[in-house]
């Protein structure tokens, strides 16, 4: 079965936490228990498999789907709270697990041992809970912002990748709800934003599923960009846009029951250098900027029907089209600030 996106990022995710729990591990069972005793190691390294299927289980089952819409402060509780269980009865199961092994015992002569219930009253027991604990909440935080920050960028800023603007080429594609004033009319400006929020959890997993990554959001309008490689392959800077409206054409019956209107959307495909890099001090965020970016918005006006994805030439002519699409030539048109008229197409399912 071929991963999704999305989950190979989780089990990258799943990855990087193992290594760091075994190295945070090894290095409390260093600090605890010195060298005297090759036990402990044991004990640590027995932990991680274990919680590597409670880790895959929490973010490939638990906390997926409608539980994401809840807010930081609720998912950082629950998290906290389900991973911090989770480690402690590993924790405890391993413990009492080498304990059999190492003196012969079953498990109902561990647990009534002296020196096991001397181990949970006065040995390092509280200090390892505590130690987990800290753990726990620090990995869940960091999860979260990674996802609150947006693909790829928080690890980008600790490592400095964006310190220095640098040129990139990008597959741009940006993505602008239709008649977004008459919504405000009709739903007021908080009915909106949820109506928004609500369209956007539902398309996100299929941008992602295709190689995108979400750069901005402006009003009802969104920019993705794809790497050379990522929207090349498959074609995925062309399905992304075509599986969004098949999402939104199957939730349209419960965006009407919810807010009473469906979301209509078009967009436009470009090809271009972007220069990439790191704004602001306060408040610092990632940006694209470009010739590019602008052509890629101006393109959008020659989208005649709400269902419309326009591309240039250049950026199909890096594309093997797929067989379920085709193209409509609309010719070079003149575009605001440049001086060089730019060759668009539309590009259309084919009807059946």
């Amino acid at each position: 079965m071929k991963l999704t996106l999305e989950q190979q990022r989780n089990l990258n995710k799943i990855g990087y936490i193992l290594l760091a729990g075994i190295f945070l591990g090894i290095v409390y069972v260093m600090f605890s228990d010195g060298f005297s005793s090759l036990y402990p190691y044991i004990n640590a390294l027995l932990v991680a498999p274990a919680m590597v299927l409670i880790i895959a289980f929490y973010e490939f089952v638990v906390f997926t789907g409608q539980v994401r819409k809840k807010g930081f402060r609720v998912l950082m509780v629950l998290r906290i709270l389900a991973y911090t269980i989770s480690v402690v009865i590993v924790v405890l199961g391993v413990l009492i697990l080498t304990r059999m092994i190492k003196y012969d015992k079953n498990f109902s002569q561990i647990v009534a041992s002296e020196e096991f219930r001397n181990f949970l009253r006065y040995g390092d027991f509280k200090a390892m809970i505590s130690y987990v604990f800290g753990l726990v909440v620090l990995i869940n935080f960091i999860l979260q912002m990674d996802r609150k920050m947006g693909q790829g960028v928080l690890p980008g800023l600790i490592l400095g990748r964006y310190r220095h603007a640098k040129e990139v080429q990008r597959f741009i594609m940006f993505l602008r709800l239709q008649n977004i004033d008459q919504l405000i009319q009709n739903l007021g400006n908080e009915k909106t934003l949820d109506f928004i929020n609500e369209v956007l959890f539902d398309i996100t997993d299929a941008i992602i599923f295709h190689g995108g990554v979400i750069s901005e959001y402006v009003d009802g309008e969104m920019v993705i960009l794809w790497t050379k490689s990522e929207g090349q392959k498959n074609a995925n800077c062309l399905r992304a846009f075509f599986e969004i409206k098949e999402i939104i054409r199957r939730e349209k019956i419960n965006y009407y029951e919810k807010f009473n209107a469906a979301p209509e959307y078009i967009a436009a495909l470009h090809f271009g250098t972007l220069v990439r890099g790191e704004v602001g001090i306060v408040k610092t965020e990632i940006v694209y900027s470009g010739d590019a970016m602008n052509t890629t918005s101006r393109q959008l006006k020659y989208a005649a029907k709400s269902t419309d994805l326009i591309a240039s030439a250049e950026a199909m002519k890096l594309l093997d089209l797929p067989t379920i699409l085709s193209v409509k030539k609309l010719g070079s048109v003149p575009m605001r600030g440049k001086q060089e008229e730019v060759e668009i197409m539309v590009i259309h399912e084919k009807v059946p």
